[in-house]
């Protein structure tokens, strides 16, 4: 359990699985988030949880932000994880009626802290759509920089949008 002043990260647990689910079949976040983009059933979706969820799996960390009164919000995850080169990539979900309110950030500086801090990486990076911009903003006010820029690498409604490259090393982090 990762403790904020608002939210705390803690691990996924199969009860999650329908609330994930919703999220992403949910338009708003859809649209936000790159993902798994077809229809989901309830039990591929729990499925999935249980796999990420594994603690046994050393090459990744997915955790629940949850919040005291709506309970599970979105999820935060270090995956590929690199441990000879001390890397990971990062990826969050925030449920959209849950946006704009600092929980985003508040489970980006704890994930941040995590991995930096307790699994010793060095390297944080991660990939997000380019008209994504409070998504941008967000990792850019933690310390992360753009590395690259994947020209129409993410197809939507018959349209393909860039993907930035952003990175965020150790000494970097605010």
């Amino acid at each position: 359990m990762i403790r904020g002043a608002t939210i705390r990260l803690r691990p996924l647990e199969e009860t999650d699985a329908e609330r994930i689910r919703e999220w992403r079949l949910d338009e708003r976040t859809r649209q936000a988030y790159m993902g798994y983009r077809f229809p989901i059933i309830a039990a591929a979706e729990r499925d999935w949880v249980k796999r990420v969820a594994d603690p046994s799996n050393r090459e990744q960390v997915y955790l629940g932000v949850e919040h005291p009164q709506h309970g599970l919000i979105g999820l935060v995850n270090l995956r590929e994880i690199d441990w000879v080169n001390r890397v990971a990539k990062l990826g969050m979900l925030i449920g959209a009626s849950h946006r704009g309110q600092g929980h985003g950030r508040e489970a980006l500086s704890l994930l941040l802290r995590y991995g930096l801090h307790e699994l010793n990486l060095r390297r944080i990076e991660l990939e997000v759509r380019a008209d994504n911009e409070s998504a941008i903003a967000l990792y850019h006010s933690a310390g992360f920089m753009e590395e690259g820029r994947l020209r129409q690498r993410w197809a939507e409604d018959g349209a393909y949008v860039d993907v930035v490259v952003m990175g965020l090393l150790r000494p970097e982090a605010k």
